[in-house]
This record gives structure tokens, C-alpha cells and sequence, in this order.
């Protein structure tokens, strides 16, 4: 198997795609439960429910669902990190791999619109910047050969294997991974 080449334009690229599709994935997903919720929340309230009982409903919508407006916010600032070159790639070794269940498979509504979603997460451990989660998104979306979800990362990444790790900004953990075995970085000049 020949190894791809990688720049940091082609990392770049794949970053920024990353991010905008997490984006998306959140607007969707807030879009999906914040209808409902404000349908039923002005229902109730017209129908002259108890006030405490439309209140409830809106407050535990405004809890769960304030997080969101955050996470947007965080992918937008890597993107613009991002587009000005504030990232590194460093090289580091696999020290463990681990899969754990996901804690949010009980409370995601969105799961019956995205049944290929992952119920379980996939960790992998490096040596020095430590711990970097997979998720169920596309990666190396921009490779001939290696476009794989994140359980096939997993899956294929071998406990010293080393791997390119790009860290954004002043942030010390992994944001993006690639494989040594797959990708061979070209400086560029």
C-alpha cells in the first residue's frame, strides 16, 4: 500500500471541512428538537396548562440546548484559527487505544433520523498530547484511499504506530490525526 502525501494545505482544507460539518450537524440537530419543543411549549401554554409546567418544559429545553450555542461558537473560532494558520502538526506514538459506550445514546432524540450514529466511542491515547477522541464523521474525506469513519481509524491504528497530530492555537490536545501508515507529511517550503 503507497502512502499518501499530506501538506499542511491539504490538513488545512480537511480541518475547515471538519468544523463546518459540525456545525451543520448541530444546527440540524437543535433544529430537529427546538420545533417540537416550542410547539409544545406554546401549546401548553394557550391551553392554559399550570405556568410551572410550560416553564419546566422551557427551562429543561434552554439547560439542555445553551450548550449548543457554545459549541458552535468553539468550531467557529477553530475554522478562523484555522484559515490564519494557527495550527501545528507534530508527531507522536499510539500508546492505547479504548472503546467506551456513549454516554449520550439514551438522551439523543436525534438518534431514530441518524441510526448510522455510533452508540460507542472510540479513544486513542498518545504519548505526549494524550487523549483524542473518533467520531462517527467522515475523515480524509480529500483521500483516494483512505477515507474512512472513525471506528475504521480505530480500527486499522496499531498501539505504537506513529501518528501526525494537529493541535490548534495554544490548545495541547489532539483536534485531527493521521496515520503514518497511510499519509506522509511534505513539508512545504
Amino acid at each position: 500500500m503507497e502512502k499518501e502525501i499530506i501538506n499542511k494545505t491539504t490538513i488545512q482544507q480537511d480541518l475547515r471541512w471538519h468544523y463546518t460539518c459540525d456545525i451543520r450537524r448541530l444546527f440540524i440537530k437543535i433544529a430537529i428538537v427546538a420545533i417540537p419543543v416550542s410547539i409544545f411549549c406554546f401549546v401548553s401554554f394557550m391551553a392554559h396548562a399550570p405556568i410551572g409546567f410550560t416553564l419546566f418544559f422551557a427551562a429543561a429545553f434552554l439547560t439542555g440546548f445553551g450548550a449548543a450555542p457554545i459549541a458552535i461558537f468553539r468550531r467557529l473560532i477553530y475554522i478562523h484559527k484555522i484559515k490564519r494558520g494557527d495550527f501545528f502538526i507534530k508527531k507522536d506514538r499510539l500508546t492505547s487505544k479504548k472503546i467506551a459506550p456513549n454516554p449520550f445514546d439514551i438522551m439523543d432524540v436525534g438518534y431514530a433520523l441518524f441510526p448510522h450514529r455510533n452508540k460507542r466511542i472510540y479513544h486513542l491515547y498518545f504519548a505526549v498530547y494524550g487523549k483524542f477522541t473518533l467520531f462517527i464523521r467522515e475523515n480524509y474525506k480529500f483521500s483516494k484511499n483512505f477515507f474512512m469513519t472513525g471506528k475504521g481509524i480505530y480500527d486499522r491504528a496499531k498501539v505504537g504506530e506513529d501518528f501526525y497530530v494537529v493541535l490548534i492555537g495554544k490548545r495541547k490536545v489532539p483536534m485531527n490525526v493521521y496515520s503514518t501508515e497511510f499519509f506522509r507529511l511534505k513539508e512545504e517550503n
